[in-house]
């Protein structure tokens, strides 16, 4: 059976009044019976690239038919009944004056074979293109068909289909194809063959995509992102942002840590002393980053809770208890047991310790109920402090901070730092998948899942495709996986591009766990997940909401069918 392009006319078209004739053509042929080697194409716009001495530039062939066997015909169709005068004049229902519709079939005709023969030769130069029939006809389908009236000299009427050949119009196509005028029948034609004909459907139904490369994606939607959160920084200010005591609560991709470093860059500069706390060291290196040529030297008021219980030891504690951390950091590094210790000390001399004028917090929900006890005895009734959390209680089970004076969760409903199809698969692990969240950031690429028999042959093709084919600098790409397989993807780097565990390198493509990178964002984030049976809702949460504009999920053949149910 024959194909027709389009498949489906757009109700626009159906409902026009002005193609009428056309779709009742279109029909016809879509349900007759043509043969499988036989292609047609509707409503054919075409620009003329080939022939100077051609005063048009543009124009339309309602109907093009292809077969690999037969050639090819270009069909004009005019509506209503068609008269012609002895001026030359063409009309319809005899009142409305129409161009001349043999002359439109064959300026098609001629236009498009030649274009046809110029894309042939460039795209075969070394050999010669066929000799194909191709003919022009003109549909009536509202018109009578007066057999055997003499046309003159400008056309013959077995170049033309009428009302009554719509029953049965695949016999007027064969018709059409049949048709040689007088001084072609004598010739022997080549058939159009397969390549032919694909070359004519890649001229007539070519898909178009504008979309950009994903580095200019990265580009526009950074641009976008600041602006919401600039919107959501206003909306806080406006509604709480001479409140001295805030907890703000927000899924994740709502520009808490933004939001938490605005207040802190503006806030610090009015107060003797300050402090931004947040848990991850990857995001305090990163924050500190920021603010390293900061003129108040901001960057040295940024701590994990680790550090900042470190710096109350070093500026508060006996030598004894310093010698003690110093050894114990030397011997075992820092563990739950240090931790302990240095919060406890910090508690018996609490009295002591200077009291903080602005305090912000970040990642609220990491915080042990010791240390929000400590952080109480190191604030007065003057102190601002302003928590940022997640409110994923699915994960966190979060609660409200033990900090006096401190108000009601203010939330954050709006999703803004991912793109919209990034935060559509992370809010899978959210409260009630995201009811009552607002996906609010820019439109990007869809989220690559893929299977592979090569997890690291997989992720190599991605890094290549990223960089050298989408313009992603390096350090705009995130690898988080497993620790585990952390020497395998490293030894991927090359004289190319470099993978690098330390965030401090920051030309590089940076590879952590997801864990690691909490509270971080990437431009472009490639998950690893090669073993299904320990990721956690958890992990799947972190590690979707890290990037940006472009996330890919890698993961093994016989995993991924779970994996799909895991992310719906």
């Amino acid at each position: 059976m024959s194909l027709i392009y389009p498949n489906v006319l757009d109700d626009s078209i159906i409902k026009d009044r002005r193609r009428r004739a056309e779709v009742l053509v279109f029909n016809a042929l879509k349900n007759t019976q043509l043969y499988s080697t036989t292609k047609i194409y509707y409503s054919c716009d075409w620009l003329n690239t080939v022939s100077e001495r051609d005063a048009q530039s543009d124009g339309e062939c309602d109907f093009i038919i292809t077969d690999t066997t037969l050639g090819v015909i270009f069909i004009e169709v005019k509506g209503g009944f068609i008269s012609k005068d002895d001026q030359g004049n063409w009309y319809t229902n005899n009142t409305i004056e129409i161009k001349n519709p043999i002359q439109q079939a064959l300026k098609s005709k001629h236009i498009i074979i030649r274009e046809w023969k110029k894309r042939w030769k460039e795209k075969n130069p070394h050999k010669v293109a066929p000799r194909v029939f191709y003919g022009h006809y003109v549909i009536l389908p509202d018109s009578s068909n007066q057999s055997g009236k003499d046309l003159g000299l400008f056309a013959n009427i077995k170049q033309f289909g009428f009302s009554e050949d719509m029953p049965n119009i695949h016999k007027l196509v064969d018709q059409f194809f049949d048709y040689k005028p007088v001084g072609q029948k004598h010739i022997t034609y080549d058939s159009l063959g397969e390549s032919g004909q694909d070359l004519f459907h890649e001229m007539l139904t070519k898909p178009l995509d504008f979309e950009p490369l994903l580095h200019q994606k990265v580009k526009i939607n950074n641009f976008k992102i600041e602006l919401l959160t600039e919107n959501q920084q206003d909306l806080i200010n406006q509604s709480v942002g001479k409140w001295n005591r805030l907890w703000v609560e927000g899924p994740a991709g709502s520009g808490k840590t933004s939001i938490a470093l605005k207040k802190f860059e503006l806030e610090s500069s009015k107060v003797n002393s300050s402090a931004f706390i947040c848990r991850g060291k990857n995001l305090s290196y990163k924050i500190k980053s920021s603010f390293i040529n900061d003129d108040n030297n901001l960057h040295e008021k940024i701590f994990t809770f680790d550090s900042f219980i470190l710096n109350i030891a070093k500026t508060y504690f006996t030598e004894n208890q310093k010698n003690y951390i110093d050894k114990e950091l030397s011997k075992t590094g820092y563990t739950q047991k240090l931790r302990e210790f240095i919060i406890n000390k910090s508690f018996d001399i609490s009295e002591d310790i200077d009291k903080y004028d602005f305090i912000v917090i970040d990642e609220s929900q990491d915080f042990e109920d010791s240390w929000w006890l400590l952080i109480n005895e190191i604030i007065d009734l003057n102190t601002v402090i302003w928590i940022f959390g997640d409110s994923n209680q699915n994960i966190w089970k979060t609660k409200k901070p033990e900090i006096s004076n401190l108000s009601e969760s203010f939330r954050l409903n709006d999703v803004l730092r991912n793109s919209s199809q990034i935060a559509n698969q992370s809010i899978v692990f959210y409260n009630g998948k995201g009811h009552g969240v607002n996906i609010s950031g820019p439109y990007s690429s869809e989220v690559d899942i893929i299977k592979s028999k090569d997890i690291h042959g997989s992720l190599s093709a991605k890094i290549n495709e990223l960089i050298f084919i989408q313009s992603i600098k390096s350090k705009s790409i995130t690898i988080l996986a497993n620790a585990n397989i952390h020497e395998q993807i490293l030894q991927l780097s090359d004289e190319r591009y470099e993978i690098n565990k330390d965030i401090k390198f920051s030309n590089s493509i940076f590879l952590s766990t997801i864990r690691n990178f909490k509270g971080l964002e990437s431009d472009c984030v490639i998950l690893i997940v090669d073993n299904l049976e320990d990721a956690q809702d958890q992990d799947f949460y972190i590690g979707i909401s890290r990037a940006i504009s472009y996330l890919a999920i890698i993961t093994k053949e016989d995993m991924y069918e779970e994996l799909l149910s895991r992310l719906t």
